[in-house]
C-alpha cells in the first residue's frame, strides 16, 4: 500500500508490485484482494491488465502508516544514539 502512496506517477499491478517488493505474488495478491475488500484499493482493468489505485480511505490510512514508520524510524534512530552515549 506504501508503494503505490509512495509512487503516485506508477501504474502497479499486482505482477509489478510483487517484483518490486521482491514478493511471492500469490501473497501480493491475497494481500490486494484483502485490502480492496477493505475499501483501501480498487483494481481497474485496462485491456489485460488489472492496475491498482487506492481509495480516499486507502490514501489516508497510507499517509497515517508513512507517518508513522517515519516516527518510528526518528525513535529508533534516537535510540541508537543514546545506547552508544551510554557506552
Amino acid at each position: 500500500m506504501l508503494k503505490v502512496y509512495q509512487n503516485p506517477d506508477k501504474d502497479y499491478t499486482a505482477s509489478r508490485l510483487s517484483r518490486e517488493l521482491e514478493s511471492v505474488y500469490a501473497h501480493v495478491s491475497k494481500t490486494v484482494t484483502r485490502l480492496e475488500a477493505a475499501g483501501l484499493v480498487e483494481r481497474k482493468k485496462v485491456g489485460r491488465s488489472k492496475y491498482l489505485s487506492l481509495t480516499p480511505d486507502g490514501q489516508a490510512v497510507a499517509g497515517s502508516l508513512e507517518s508513522s514508520v517515519r516516527a518510528f524510524e526518528m525513535t529508533g534512530g534516537m535510540a541508537e544514539e543514546v545506547a552508544e552515549d551510554e557506552e
